[in-house]
C-alpha cells in the first residue's frame, strides 16, 4: 500500500492511499481525505480496489467550513444508492451485501441507526 500528501498554495492538504496497482484502496478508513489548512476535514472518500465502497456508512462525504455535513454518496461496489434514513433504506443496503459483509461488525451500527 501507498501513501501520498500534496500540500497546496493555500495550505490545503490532500492525501491518499492505493494498493500495489495503484488503485485508491483503505481498509480501516477513508482512502482519500481534503483538509483545509486549519486540518477541518472538507471531504471523506472510501475507496476498495478502486472502487467506491462503504459498507458502514456513506462513501463519499463533504463537509461545510463549520464541520457540518454538506452531502453524503453512498456506493457499494462502486454502484450508487440512496438508502435514506428509514428502515427501507437499510434493507436495500442489505440485499446487496454479501455473508461476509453482512457479518462485519460496522454494519452492526449502521443497522442500529436505521431500524
Amino acid at each position: 500500500m501507498s501513501y501520498k500528501e500534496w500540500k497546496y498554495s493555500d495550505d490545503s492538504i490532500s492525501k491518499e492511499w492505493r494498493d500495489e496497482r495503484g488503485r485508491l484502496h483503505k481498509e480501516d478508513g477513508p482512502a482519500f481525505i481534503s483538509t483545509c489548512k486549519d486540518g477541518t476535514i472538507k471531504r471523506e472518500e472510501f475507496w476498495c480496489r478502486g472502487r467506491r465502497h462503504n459498507i458502514a456508512g456513506p462513501a463519499i462525504t463533504c463537509y461545510n467550513n463549520d464541520g457540518s455535513i454538506f452531502v453524503e454518496h453512498y456506493y457499494i461496489n462502486d454502484v450508487s444508492r440512496y438508502l435514506g434514513s428509514d428502515k427501507e433504506g437499510f434493507w436495500v443496503l442489505w440485499d446487496m451485501l454479501n455473508k461476509r459483509e453482512r457479518e462485519h461488525p460496522s454494519i452492526l451500527k449502521l443497522m442500529l441507526r436505521h431500524t
